[in-house]
């Protein structure tokens, strides 16, 4: 998180947000209920701090996404802030190359569209990292040899 919570810190446009850090946490769906129970007593508590209680729910998802490893920056800005004027949009400045380690390409993409990908994010953007084909779609090497062999005719 240090890298992510420097970069937005240091951002011009934030800096009369109020910001929360975290890790995503991945959670099964009964566990996302008792979130969203806590979520609905701590905003109906007398003098509750509703950014932070509605800040701490946006840190969960479901369970299936937890091969995102997903870290959030969450902001609230005052509502004079002149970067606040149109809410669908909020966008600041960060330095990419420090925070994206790795990139996965959708697993059902052809291979030869994947290795033109792969060339153009290497080429184009500078990107030092790992660019790879999702595997999050295929099956598991067991399950591959239980399948009928191809017909090849």
């Amino acid at each position: 998180m240090g890298e992510l919570q420097r970069q937005a810190e240091a951002a011009p446009e934030l800096h009369d947000a109020r910001m929360w850090f975290g890790e995503v946490n991945y959670r099964r769906d009964s566990e996302l209920e008792i979130c969203a129970r806590q979520l609905i007593y701590d905003v109906a508590r007398p003098r509750a701090d509703h950014d932070a209680a509605v800040a701490m729910a946006w840190l969960n998802k479901r369970i299936a996404f937890r091969h995102e490893q997903e870290m959030r920056v969450l902001t609230v800005l005052p509502r004079n802030s002149s970067t606040a004027s149109n809410p669908k949009v909020f966008k600041f400045t960060i330095d990419p190359h420090a925070l994206v380690r790795s990139i996965h390409i959708d697993p059902r993409a052809p291979r030869e569209v994947f290795e033109t990908l792969k060339r153009d994010i290497r080429a184009d953007l500078q990107f030092k990292g790992s660019v790879q084909q999702s595997s999050l779609l295929r099956l598991p090497y067991k399950l591959q040899k239980m399948l009928p062999p191809e017909d090849t005719e």
